[in-house]
């Protein structure tokens, strides 16, 4: 099969106007099965174009630029694709998306007269934008297999990046740029990310200056982008760069377009780390291609049936990975599909599905060889890896095929070129060609006991081991090769790779991390950009790969598919939240702010959205912590979080099963009243509680008093109840203003009322939304008129192996006085008894609450008057508690 030539008929796709990539994504939600060849299946499909809407596209044959057709289609415009140089000197508007190596593409355009009618066109200052090597030729000169002369537009030679400064080559990923002026194309982009793919650059000089509007930096500063006039050129892949780089293709052919979207604005500095999502893709058992995840590469289940696992399906999950940040998504054909001819390969349509809404790079791998099909037909590597390319594919990935050219080549140290590594690293650049190592840890008592590189390891090996050679294998790591990660990583490089997959059969599907000894060899022994993947089981495992060891990029794809680490789209996308925090507030957080959950998170709580916290999920919602701290909380709720005191005799970690008491409404807490549920913890907040003592005045009305020593009336002629406000009305405010608890106490009794008609149930049953529990306590009795012959710390200790839950410890002498709380008293009670204490009597203001907290053991801390009178505002005292750190809820 030849190389495709410029009369390619392009792909038909999606049409429509510029929206956000969520709103327009299109998914092919069908599953694709694939249970025999479909005879009639073609690779390509022509697409009309013409009239005013149509993008002049110079496609030489060479790449993937179906990515940038998509991009077009996208943005709502046809594509009319250059067929002769008149084309070129009539486009409207044109393209020139440069893929491949410099001397072969100007090769196919001086041979098609198409050199010469580029030059004029540009020279007219023509509506232009190239692409990546359309950058490059603009240029007097390449070094790339040369001297090789350019177009000769900009003067400047272009030359191959050093990676003796330590930069690997070639430059791949997500940089920044530097934007010298007004460039129109990249007004919105500035601190942004954009894609990089390429070994060449050109470098600013006096000569060119006035052609410069944006440089990057990458070792050295280099060119990123040239405008005069209507004549603009990038080095970056705009198609290739997310929403950023739809915005720059939108300026440049929309300039009039009253779309205001703007990408979110970045913080970008330099090169990026790299995120992957990698989906491997097979069928199962059903011939449905589905997405699996193996653990130490077995995908089946272990089930009585043995069947495929199925994580989702192909198109779907890399369109999520897309809206949810993935810097790349890459596709291992884990099935092989030999029997297919090459134009019915299911991946083929799955790329093409994929690129048609997924603007980051696309890679894929497996099946990557010479192959002959059912029908006797031949095909090529280079040729399968051309279908790939021309479907989608940014980037393709080598493994077994790899293996064994790099084997031959160290046995022989002759490059022969007829390896698939060797051919499209040839045809298509380094940078499209991705070698796949699969190696399998072997322990050493001694590095010398084999002749491959060895490495000391982190953790021993099952004996005792302290040393471990990386083998690698073929076949899906079914077969061990006699050849070390080390040397095949050197020789890949030697032969064309222009990036490593470094995986790790042991750590596979295991969530432990990934193998850092290997990484850091690796990483350490090649100058081309090596891709962590294998282990990942969180967000730390990434952040640890990239700090430790030399890394360009990390990859997972287990933890993704099962939503085992959300992004924080996820989170504000989320109809129900859960969140079961586990571990240190300190490390949680961390994580959060790093992700930028934290944000997310505050913000899908704000908005009243459904969310359940779970232990550490509660706590976090507060303002900071004392577990290692302070540590900054969410801030959702006013509050410091701090450790169980043990001093009083309680366990700590409080473990074990506990009653709750229901404050009010709380909807998930209906059906567990005077239920016991599990707790382990060793933090914890403190409630404040409000009490309102109820009783009939003189009218027969139902009044919220207060007494002096327990005597509610006025010291007036009338000797009237004291009046402070209506039950109902005055605990609704108390829940308003943030009590933890409303208490109400009877001191009427009610004794000739029926049990129905007891006002104090129409009270609880009123249309307050609180759940009200009255409680009578003390050792005096009947409204202390009578003493009784037992001692409150008696009554204290007798009342909890009775069975009672917490003691509401009043003071007579206390009051109503407004001196404080009795400490003396509620000290020897709350250091007596092992069930929370709450001190009551005596508050007059915020102060005496945070010494009662802190000169005893008190649980809570009650009041009426200053609350009824407005003395003390609740918010008041609760905000008095936390400056003097103590935990409250506000």
């Amino acid at each position: 099969m030849e190389a495709a030539t410029l009369n390619s008929p392009q792909f038909t796709t999606l049409h429509g106007p510029l929206r956000s990539r969520r709103s327009l994504l299109k998914l092919h939600s069908n599953s694709i099965s694939f249970n025999s060849p479909a005879a009639n299946f073609s690779v390509r499909a022509s697409a009309t174009g013409g009239g005013d809407s149509a993008v002049t596209l110079l496609d030489y044959g060479a790449g993937n630029v179906q990515s940038i057709r998509n991009a077009i289609r996208y943005l709502g415009l046809d594509i009319k694709d250059v067929q002769t140089p008149e084309d070129i000197l009539n486009a409207k508007r044109l393209i020139f998306p440069g893929v491949g190596a410099f001397a072969a593409m100007m090769d196919v355009l001086n041979r098609n007269g198409m050199a010469e009618a580029l030059h004029t066109y540009i020279e007219k200052d023509r509506p232009f934008l190239g692409i990546c090597l359309g950058l490059q030729l603009l240029f007097e000169s390449s070094d790339e297999n040369g001297p090789v002369k350019g177009l000769g537009v900009i003067p400047g030679v272009v030359g191959r990046f050093d990676s003796s400064n330590g930069c690997r080559v070639p430059h791949i990923g997500w940089n920044s740029l530097k934007v010298n002026k007004d460039s129109v194309i990249l007004d919105d982009v500035a601190n942004s990310h954009v894609y990089f793919v390429h070994s060449y650059r050109a470098v600013p000089s006096e000569e060119n200056e006035e052609w410069i509007s944006s440089t990057c930096n990458y070792g050295i500063d280099f060119i990123s982008s040239i405008r005069r006039g209507n004549v603009h050129a990038v080095q970056f892949h705009p198609e290739k760069s997310g929403d950023v780089g739809l915005s720059i293709l939108r300026k440049f052919l929309l300039p009039n377009s009253s779309i205001t979207k703007k990408p979110l604005e970045g913080k970008a500095t330099k090169l990026a780390k790299r995120v992957i999502a990698c989906l491997d893709v097979r069928t199962n058992d059903n011939g449905d291609l589905v997405v699996t995840k193996g653990d130490q590469y077995d995908v089946r289940e272990q089930t009585k049936d043995n069947e495929v696992r199925n994580l989702g399906k192909p198109v779907e999950l890399a369109g999520q990975y897309y809206i949810d940040g993935a810097d790349e998504v890459s596709f291992l054909n884990i099935t092989g599909f030999r029997d297919f001819p090459l134009g019915d390969l299911p991946m083929l349509q799955i790329l093409r599905y994929t690129s048609e809404n997924v603007f980051v790079p696309l890679t894929v791998g497996g099946g990557i060889r010479d192959f002959t099909d059912a029908n006797g037909r031949y095909y090529s590597s280079l040729e399968v890896a051309s279908e790939y390319f021309r479907s989608g594919a940014d980037k393709i990935s080598i493994g077994s095929d790899a293996v064994y050219a790099a084997e031959e080549y160290l046995k022989t140290g002759i490059k022969t070129g007829k390896s698939s590594l060797e051919q499209i690293s040839r045809v298509y650049g380094n940078q499209a060609v991705v070698v796949s190592i699969d190696p399998r840890r072997q322990y050493l008592t001694s590095p010398y006991e084999v002749g491959f590189k060895s490495v000391k390891v982190s953790n021993l090996g099952p004996n005792g081991e302290e040393y471990a050679w990386y083998q690698c294998t073929v076949n899906g790591g079914r077969e061990g090769r006699p050849i070390g990660a080390y040397e095949l990583a050197k020789a890949v490089e030697e032969l064309g790779a222009g990036e490593i997959l470094l995986n790790c059969i042991d750590c596979d599907g295991q969530g432990q991390g990934f193998d850092i000894d290997l990484i850091k060899l690796i990483s350490d022994a090649v100058s081309i950009p090596v891709i962590a993947s294998s282990g990942a089981g969180k967000a730390e495992h990434f952040s640890e790969v990239f700090s430790e060891t030399n890394a360009s990029a990390a990859l997972a794809a287990g933890i993704f598919h099962r939503k085992e680490v959300q992004t924080p789209e996820d989170i504000l996308n989320a109809k129900r939240l859960i969140f079961p925090g586990v571990g240190a507030f300190a490390a949680m957080m961390d994580v959060l702010n790093r992700n930028g959950m934290a944000e997310a998170l505050h913000t899908y709580i704000e908005k009243d959205r459904p969310f359940l916290g779970i232990c550490l999920g509660l706590q976090l919602l507060f303002e900071s912590s004392e577990e290692n701290g302070p540590v900054k909380g969410l801030g959702v709720i006013p509050g410091v979080v701090g450790r169980f005191d043990s001093s009083n005799g309680c366990r700590v970690p409080h473990i074990g099963w506990n009653s709750l008491k229901v404050n009010k409404d709380s909807v998930i807490l209906d059906d567990v009243a005077n239920s016991h549920v599990y707790f382990v913890h060793s933090y914890r907040a403190v409630p404040v509680i409000a009490c309102l003592d109820v009783r009939t005045n003189d009218n027969g009305d139902l009044v919220v008093t207060k007494g002096d020593q327990y005597d509610v009336r006025e010291q007036t002629k009338d000797n009237e109840v004291r009046n402070l406000g209506k039950p109902v009305e005055l605990a609704g405010q108390y829940y308003i203003d943030g009590a933890d608890e409303v208490s109400f106490l009877n001191i009427t009794g009610f004794r000739d009322f029926p049990l129905g008609d007891l006002p104090m149930l129409q009270i609880k049953t009123g249309k307050s939304s609180l759940e009200q529990i009255s409680r009578v306590y003390g050792n005096q009795v009947n409204g202390g008129r009578e003493g009784r012959p037992i001692g409150a710390y008696e009554l204290a200790k007798a009342v909890e192996e009775l069975g009672a839950g917490e003691i509401l410890l009043n003071c007579i002498d206390c009051d109503g006085q407004g001196q404080g709380f009795d400490i003396d008293l509620i000290k020897l009670i709350s250091d007596a008894v092992s069930i929370p204490v709450i001190a009551s009597s005596g508050a007059g203001k915020a102060e005496h609450f945070s010494e009662v907290f802190s000169e005893t053991n008190a649980s809570a801390a009650l009041a009426a008057g200053i609350f009824h009178r407005k003395e003390v505002p609740i918010q008041s005292v609760k905000d008095h508690l936390l400056k003097k750190g103590i935990e409250v809820r506000i």
